[in-house]
């Protein structure tokens, strides 16, 4: 509410609220059914860390889970796995959270002709981006472009209330 307040205002919309705007008109849905994504990832924020941007897993400067959605950083994955040749090898090519969540962001933003802002083509310079370092409402659009772009994730199911936001985070 209160992004969209500060555009009535002349304020710029937040990063989240503008993924949210673009999903609802491209999805024809409902703004209950938006708010559903809303509160779904307000749940899922809570779960990862209690809604604090800034945590790190474990509350550790080394917790691979990074931000509000604990989004892994694969440099502190493979970190935690150099002791373990055989889990290690699993991940010392993969790519995963961080990356995938910044890809998706962007190649949300490209598809809809959005361009990124200087901020975001600053912060994605690194090809490990620490999400706990990265702004709210960013983490936020991260995280819907996220579920609007994987590509087993029910996120139609989810607004219409097909399947749970329980069932949604167990299992995707």
């Amino acid at each position: 509410q209160m992004a969209r307040l500060g555009l009535q205002e002349g304020g710029e919309i937040s990063a989240d609220e503008l993924i949210l705007t673009i999903a609802e008109k491209n999805r024809n849905w409902k703004p209950e059914e938006t708010q559903v994504l809303r509160t779904h990832a307000d749940l899922v924020g809570w779960t990862e860390s209690d809604n604090i941007p800034t945590r790190t897993e474990g509350d550790s400067p080394t917790g691979i889970g990074r931000g509000k959605y604990q989004v892994e950083m694969d440099s502190l994955r493979r970190e935690a796995l150099k002791n373990n040749p055989k889990e290690y090898q699993k991940y010392k090519d993969f790519t995963g959270s961080s990356t995938t969540y910044v890809n998706r962001y962007k190649n949300f933003k490209e598809q809809n002709n959005i361009p990124l802002t200087k901020k975001e083509i600053e912060l994605f310079k690194n090809p490990d981006l620490d999400f706990s370092q990265v702004p709210e409402d960013l983490q936020t659009a991260m995280f819907y472009t996220d579920k609007l772009m994987k590509p087993n994730f029910a996120v139609k199911d989810l607004v219409k209330g097909k399947i749970s936001h329980n069932d949604a985070w167990y299992k995707y």
